[in-house]
């Protein structure tokens, strides 16, 4: 009776010794999920940021294609009247 009072012990403690080291394990892990929860945030940013920029861009040159355009209109326009 004795030695199985003292093996439940020695199992309460390896148990609480286990239990110890699963709460820090807990811990580090939820730790790296904040670490990648700022690293997400922080790509999602610049992908929001990089997709502005290149909505910008392509404003931008569809703006220049229709003054490109304009011209050669009205160089066609000024070199039809030129001819006739």
């Amino acid at each position: 009776m004795r030695r199985q009072i003292l093996h439940l012990k020695k199992t309460k403690t390896d148990l609480k010794g286990e239990i110890r080291v699963l709460k820090e394990k807990e811990n580090e892990f939820g730790q790296k999920m904040e670490q990648w929860q700022k690293r997400e945030e922080w790509f999602v940013m610049k992908i929001n940021c990089m997709n502005r920029k290149i909505t910008e861009m392509e404003n931008g040159m569809t703006v220049k294609m229709e003054e490109w355009k304009n011209k050669e209109e009205l160089n066609a326009l000024e070199i039809e009247e030129v001819e006739t």
